[in-house]
């Protein structure tokens, strides 16, 4: 099998070393160059005086290419048992590898055991045909904060909730008071009613 990246070409050598070549795209070269899928065949020859020696090989150029994402699904809110989940689009084609670093890749589209915070997801065709990736944010909140002015936690809010323009927090206190509401963007500094 041969792979072959989408709206592209692929060169294919059948060695050097015999006198004749025939393809069967009618080609008579020891290379050709295929722009489509399918299955093809070549047929070698060699003279050895009255003796012609000849062997056909039967192959496949199958198409492969770049990813395409079309879901990231994470499982967070923990401290060390996030998940990360790469779904493809079913354009998507070829035999693919995932990355969190863009170095070393696994076959399984999916992270475990991570700690919030922001990622990029690699997506790799192992036929060469293109590496994508995609920023993913894995939430989490503080355990506690302590609004003393003293300039180490003195706010609480999301962690990364920046990365998710519609999500809304309501702060209530132990007995269901409403205290506070945040946006993306916002943090609480502790106080209620000025206090």
């Amino acid at each position: 099998t041969v792979p072959l990246c989408q709206n592209s070409n692929v060169a294919i050598d059948a060695g050097s070393g015999f006198d004749t070549y025939l393809w069967s795209t009618g080609a008579t070269s020891q290379t050709i160059t295929v722009a489509d899928a399918g299955s093809y065949s070549v047929t070698v020859t060699q003279n050895h005086g009255n003796t012609i020696c000849s062997e056909t090989k039967n192959f496949t150029v199958f198409l492969s290419n770049a990813a395409t994402i079309s879901k990231i699904e994470t499982q967070d809110w923990t401290d060390n048992e996030n998940v990360i989940v790469v779904a493809l689009a079913d354009t998507s084609l070829g035999n693919y590898e995932y990355s969190l670093d863009g170095i070393t890749y696994q076959d399984s589209n999916t992270f475990s055991d991570l700690i919030s915070g922001d990622y990029t997801v690699y997506v790799r065709d192992k036929n060469g045909c293109g590496t994508i990736n995609q920023e993913v944010f894995i939430l989490n909140y503080p355990k506690y904060f302590t609004p003393n002015a003293d300039g180490y936690n003195d706010t609480w809010a999301v962690k990364f909730s920046a990365s998710e323009p519609t999500i809304n927090t309501k702060i209530f206190d132990r007995y269901g008071k409403f205290i506070k509401e945040l946006s993306a963007t916002s943090a609480w500094d502790g106080t209620f009613n000025g206090h």
